[in-house]
């Protein structure tokens, strides 16, 4: 049995998808590296990007040979914190 070449070639799948469905009602739809890049600087707000979280690997099948391997991806929606402009507040 052959692993994949790229165990996270889905990413740009789900992506592709939330940009399809949602791309014009966000500034940014991205990856794991979008993500992190946003961490370190402000914006681009409103944003949604995509997070690999990990795997859950099932029994093996009856005959001994067979795995169920699932992938847990999930999406952090990011907006901006609404400012009260008489004190600041967020």
């Amino acid at each position: 049995m052959s692993l994949p070449v790229n165990y996270l070639a889905v990413e740009p799948l789900i992506i592709a998808r939330l940009t399809d469905q949602i791309g014009g009602d966000l500034e940014k739809i991205g990856g794991v590296a979008e993500y992190e890049a946003l961490l370190e600087n402000d914006g681009p707000y409103p944003a949604a990007f995509v997070l690999y979280e990990g795997e859950q690997v099932g029994q093996r099948g009856h005959d001994g040979r067979l795995m169920r391997s699932v992938q847990m991806w999930q999406v952090a929606l990011v907006t901006r914190p609404e400012i009260d402009t008489q004190n600041g507040a967020a």
